[in-house]
């Protein structure tokens, strides 16, 4: 039951901060203040935003499900 409820969990997390970062304003507001608005203007958010899908969405909630499997 407890691995159901960490999957569930997990895809939540993984769903719900791929929303957040598909708004795509933290990482164009991101790319602002570090200097990258030339290559945001030049189309680059879409490629700067998988970082974020993977170290914090993805990587962590398959962390944790191989953690307690």
């Amino acid at each position: 039951m407890e691995l159901i409820s960490l999957g569930f969990g997990a895809a939540a997390w993984a769903s719900g901060l791929y929303a957040f970062i598909d708004r795509r304003w933290p990482i164009t507001s991101s790319m602002d203040h570090t200097g990258q608005a030339g290559f945001r203007a030049n189309g680059g958010a879409p490629h700067v935003d998988q970082v974020p899908h993977l170290t914090l969405g993805i990587l962590p909630a398959a962390l944790a499900m191989a953690a307690l499997t």
